[in-house]
């Protein structure tokens, strides 16, 4: 597909004061259930997936198409890939594939683009389907990091395509399956109006919450579940749609009057 990129993105230098940031080993193989002493490893089985669509991704330009891949972690060579579908509306693609070298231990990764003839296809956001999710048959929305606010990618996995029953598209405020991110919206209603938080540059594009105080965040703490309450620790990776360098992000927290905060929660 030709390939392009829809949406710019911001990049502003990281604030000065930066404290050691978690790494994630993007692309690493996923660690494999070990076998017992002589026992040959297990044979491959075929694993069902179906791509059912993405949410939360649309686009004005009327050029522009999505397409989903999918690929057994670590092993390029088994990637399979969706149609385009027009980003004027949420992308339904409905298709099934057959990952015949599917072993037991593998996770999965999706990865959302764009494409537009005569441009470089950009990368709208990825996803990963852990073992223990496959394991039993899997059907739910699944958060796509890196994407725009809120999108998520609906998918069903299962060993001999025995999907669970696919639940109903998520709410706001919820969480996806990969529930390492959550999403919260609070407004300042008057020039008093404090967040309520202690922040501090994680890394060059995020933000830590270090302390919770009297304010807007306590407010929403105690208005909703615990699963979408903020906590110390948390990290904030999106204000009102833009994802990039933390000083951008603190900016808005301070600027803006209504806040949609996307927050990962880093287990530790």
């Amino acid at each position: 597909m030709g390939n392009t990129a829809c949406c710019g993105e911001e990049k502003n230098t990281a604030p000065a004061e930066l404290v050691e940031a978690v790494a994630f080993a993007a692309g690493a193989p996923a660690p494999k259930e070990e076998s017992a002493a002589g026992v040959e490893p297990d044979t491959p089985v075929p694993l069902m997936v179906v791509i059912v669509g993405a949410c939360g991704l649309k686009s004005e330009d009327s050029l522009c198409e999505a397409y989903c891949t999918c690929q057994i972690r670590g092993r390029g060579g088994s990637v399979v890939q969706t149609e385009g579908r027009s980003l004027r509306a949420d992308p339904e693609w409905n298709q099934e594939f057959e990952l015949a070298d599917y072993e037991k231990g593998d996770s999965l990764e999706f990865a959302v683009f764009s494409a537009k003839p005569g441009s470089t296809d950009e990368t709208l956001g990825k996803a990963l389907l852990s073992l223990e999710e496959i394991r039993p048959g899997y059907a739910g929305h699944l958060a796509l990091l890196e994407s725009k606010l809120g999108a998520y990618l609906s998918v069903k996995a299962a060993v001999g395509g025995d999907y669970p029953e696919m639940p109903e598209t998520m709410g706001e405020g919820a969480l996806a399956d990969n529930t390492d991110e959550y999403k919260i919206s609070v407004a300042k209603t008057t020039r008093d109006s404090k967040i309520g938080v202690d922040i501090v540059p994680q890394g060059e594009s995020a933000l830590r919450v270090k302390r919770i105080k009297e304010g807007l965040i306590m407010k929403w703490n105690g208005e909703h579940e615990q699963d979408v309450q903020v906590e110390p620790g948390d990290w904030i990776v999106a204000v009102n749609g833009f994802r990039g360098a933390a000083d951008g992000l603190l900016a808005r927290i301070s600027r803006d009057t209504t806040l949609e905060i996307v927050l990962r929660r880093v287990p530790g």
